[in-house]
C-alpha cells in the first residue's frame, strides 16, 4: 500500500521537493538549532540550498526506484554515502524522528 501511494504521488512531488526540503530543514534547524552541529558549515546550512537540495534529490530518487531500489544501491553510490556520513556522525534511526 505504502509503495501504490509513493509511485501515485512521485510525480506530484517531484517539482515541489525542494521547497518540501527547504521548509523541513528551516523548521527543524529553528526547533533544534542543536542540530546544526552534525552540518559542514561549509555548506551554510540553513541558508545555503546544499543540503535540501541533496535531500531532495533523494526522495525523488527513492520516489522513482521504489519498486526496484538497486539502482541507488551502488558501491560508491549515494546511498553508501550517506550511510558513511550518517555513522561517522553517529546519527541513530531514533534522530530521524
Amino acid at each position: 500500500e505504502t509503495v501504490d501511494i509513493i509511485v501515485a504521488t512521485a510525480g506530484v512531488v517531484a517539482p515541489k521537493a525542494l521547497d518540501i526540503t527547504k521548509r523541513f530543514y528551516g523548521t527543524m534547524l529553528k526547533e533544534h538549532p542543536e542540530l546544526l552541529a552534525y552540518f559542514n558549515p561549509a555548506h551554510n546550512v540553513p541558508i545555503s540550498i546544499h543540503q535540501p537540495t541533496a535531500l531532495a534529490n533523494m526522495i525523488v530518487a527513492y520516489a522513482s526506484s521504489i519498486q526496484d531500489l538497486s539502482p541507488l544501491l551502488v558501491p560508491g553510490g549515494a546511498v553508501e554515502a550517506i550511510c558513511h556520513r550518517h555513522c561517522a556522525l553517529a546519527i541513530h534511526p531514533e534522530q530521524h524522528r
